[in-house]
């Protein structure tokens, strides 16, 4: 059986820096399944494209987010 691999999924992860889990998360996916999809061993459901830039755009800005209030209590020191 052949594979349907869309190399773009995996190269627009690792453009952004991000990893499989977070985004299959916010897909409502297994990281399983999202792999699969990843590595064409997966038809990608009607729809996947738009949801995955969605995903990676809100797992994205959550990463920022996190970045910058780790910056922020880091830089009050300690006590």
């Amino acid at each position: 059986m052949g594979r349907t691999f869309d190399k773009s999924l995996k190269v627009e992860l690792a453009r952004r820096g991000l990893t499989q889990a977070p985004v299959a998360e916010v897909l409502g996916v297994s990281p399983t399944t999202f792999r699969c999809y990843i590595l064409g061993y997966r038809p990608l459901p009607l729809g996947f494209r738009q949801r995955f830039d969605a995903a990676l755009d809100l797992v994205e800005r959550a990463e920022r987010a996190a970045d910058e209030a780790r910056r922020k209590v880091l830089a009050g020191g300690l006590p």
